[in-house]
């Protein structure tokens, strides 16, 4: 799906056109081959989706590769062994502690949707 995005002039004294994203590319990233770009998609549809929309709501809902969201998830309990182990090894925990929140961070953002 070819996703069209408005070029908008720069407030900038330079004149560069400005890309601003919308629903419509937050909807194309969804649909795109690449885990990333899904990703990219997950993460900016969050900005750009009125829950109150239900046509809205439905589009993205279809748009999502519900494989995707599975191998999201299934990461997240992967994660979650392996922090039990080095936990229980000799990795400090300050280092475990970091790489925890990132994860959960980009998890709050995942489930956003």
């Amino acid at each position: 799906m070819a996703v069209e995005v408005e070029e908008l002039p720069d407030a900038s004294s330079s004149g560069t056109p400005k890309r601003e994203a919308t629903l419509q590319d937050c909807v194309g990233l969804l649909q795109a081959p690449s885990d990333e770009q899904k990703f990219v998609g997950l993460l900016l549809v969050t900005r750009f989706l009125d829950a109150a929309d239900e046509e809205a709501v439905h589009a993205v809902f279809s748009a999502l590769d519900q494989r995707f969201l599975v191998r999201l998830l299934k990461s997240v309990r992967l994660f979650e062994k392996k922090l039990a182990k080095s936990a229980a090894s000799s990795a400090p925990l300050d280092k475990v502690a970091e790489k925890a929140q990132q994860v959960l961070a980009s998890q709050a953002v995942g489930l956003a949707v």
